[in-house]
């Protein structure tokens, strides 16, 4: 039957917070923002229904939803810089509004990440390492990069005290707190490793990983509904990285893991036979300026082109172990773009390829490209594009706004 419902805007920092934080199911949000803030927040009834509302709020929507209806609702430009596909919702029929006199509207900006809500995230980010840190003492650092819309990918830096130990953490990841089901990419580090530097855990995942040894891979598993790039709605997988350094155990059935650097002339020599067999490759970027982690975007012409440029990047570069290819719109130099484009294109079971060569070593490519029909049963994303005269516009009177 039809439930009450009341939403409010503009509340003080601490419940705007605490609103959108997954606290465990046995603390209210109102609660948990009272603690944010030194004091109990303040709640007055609302006028249709039981339900309690932030007394600060500045407008309050009161209505119901009946289960039975639905609506289509988009396309929409939403906080992973894309417009989503048009999907039926629940119907919210708004019976009583109430509001401040003057009241003030508040909202972000959403598009493509990090965008204004990044902002919130990195508050977030904040409460959720000394939460982590009671379950999970080991946890050095946690960090929910922006560029990921700040919650599907998560590095996690450890005291590691035993083999096996970050897959124990990335599984803890994962099950302790509601919003991390969402979380398609856990990577795991040592406490030297600085979490929010890209050079140095990608630095560690050269030097640390044999890719198919120390990737964790898990399929049907929940997955925000926003994710396109999901095989079907709610539901796909999940990829750990274990990029710290292993113990004897870890060890025993698996190679030396350490690749001899290619000097500056084969590299140079295997680059232009790249992009001379391979006249779709617009830029390519060599992470610490080695082959063993290569980003790559391309002009993709057809469903399996990202697949073809790993292999080809492996037939030039013994050492790769690493593989990323994006599409033109990325900038491979950027982790910025890199991460916004593995997070939001990528199903990791569906779009991770592996090889194992003849010395035992593996190699893992990602291909972080818009995919085609063929490639994935759902509707894709369109990315969020801004007018360059409005973006040109807006750079002309930076100054005079004030407001940097």
């Amino acid at each position: 039957k039809p439930f009450p419902v009341s939403v409010a805007f503009g509340a003080d920092p601490a419940t705007i917070l605490g609103a959108v934080t997954p606290v465990p199911d046995t603390l209210s949000e109102y609660a948990f923002a009272g603690l944010l803030r030194g004091s109990k927040t303040e709640v007055v009834k609302s006028i249709s229904n039981d339900l309690e509302v932030p007394a600060s709020a500045e407008i309050v929507m009161e209505g119901y939803i009946d289960p039975n209806e639905f609506a289509d609702e988009g396309p929409y430009g939403d906080h992973t810089g894309y417009y989503n596909e048009k999907e039926k919702h629940s119907v919210f029929t708004i019976t009583h509004v109430t509001m401040r006199e003057n009241p003030i509207y508040h909202s972000t900006y959403t598009g493509r990440p990090p965008d204004e809500p990044a902002v919130l995230g990195v508050a977030l980010n904040e409460v959720f390492v000394p939460i982590l840190q009671k379950q999970f003492p080991e946890i050095e650092d946690f960090y929910l990069p922006p560029e990921g819309c700040s919650y599907r990918m998560a590095v996690v830096t450890m005291k590691k005290q035993y083999p096996g130990h970050a897959k124990r953490v990335m599984m803890g990841v994962w099950s302790f707190l509601r919003q991390f089901m969402y979380t398609k990419f856990v990577l795991v580090c040592d406490e030297d490793v600085n979490a929010r530097d890209w050079s140095q855990v990608t630095a560690a995942m050269c030097k640390h990983m044999d890719p198919s040894r120390d990737t964790l891979m898990i399929e049907n598993t929940p997955i925000d509904s926003l994710d396109f790039a999901s095989p079907v709605v709610g539901l796909g997988s999940k990829m750990g990285l274990d990029i710290t350094k292993k113990w004897d155990a870890e060890l025993a059935l698996s190679p030396d893991v350490q690749s001899t650097p290619e000097n500056s002339d084969h590299i140079e020599g295997g680059l232009a036979e790249l992009t001379k067999a391979h006249p779709e490759i617009l830029d390519i970027h060599l992470q610490n300026d080695n082959a063993s982690m290569v980003v790559v975007s391309i002009d993709k012409q057809a469903a399996g082109n990202g697949k073809k440029i790993m292999e080809a990047v492996w037939s030039q570069f013994d050492e790769n172990k690493f593989v990323i290819v994006c599409d033109g719109d990325v900038n491979v130099s950027d982790w910025n773009d890199i991460i916004w484009a593995v997070t939001t294109r990528m199903d990791p079971a569906r779009d991770t390829l592996f090889l194992q060569d003849e010395t035992g070593h593996s190699k893992v490519g990602l291909d972080a490209t818009n995919k085609w029909e063929g490639e994935c049963l759902r509707e894709w994303g369109v990315p969020i594009t801004k007018d360059p005269e409005l973006v040109k516009k807006i750079d002309s009177i930076w100054e005079q706004l004030g407001i940097l």
